[in-house]
């Protein structure tokens, strides 16, 4: 289960988004699937942060992420996430909808 601690939300310019950010080292993004939420990675998430940052941010519409108001690109609310938590170059890796990303 996700630690509400490890849980934020970042003002985009269409509404808040929530990632979970946790652990120390280089940058891993986690991107989950459609019809789910960053809840999706709790299981690899401990032995990940142990070597790694990560990143699992909820995409918009899902979890506890605002529903878009306007047309959006996936990847522009992601860019913007990772300017605001400043992390430079990050590894992704996404899950079907999330790997579209």
């Amino acid at each position: 289960m996700t630690d509400a601690a490890q849980v934020f939300m970042f003002e985009s310019a269409d509404g808040p988004l929530a990632y979970r950010d946790v652990g120390t080292g280089p940058p891993l993004v986690l991107l989950h699937g459609g019809f789910t939420d960053h809840r999706m990675w709790d299981d690899l998430v401990p032995p990940l942060a142990a070597d790694h940052r990560v990143i699992a941010p909820d995409a918009r519409g899902h979890g506890r992420s605002a529903n878009a108001t306007k047309p959006f690109r996936p990847t522009d609310d992601l860019a913007a996430l990772l300017r605001h938590l400043g992390t430079g170059p990050a590894v992704l890796v996404g899950m079907s909808m999330g790997g579209a990303t």
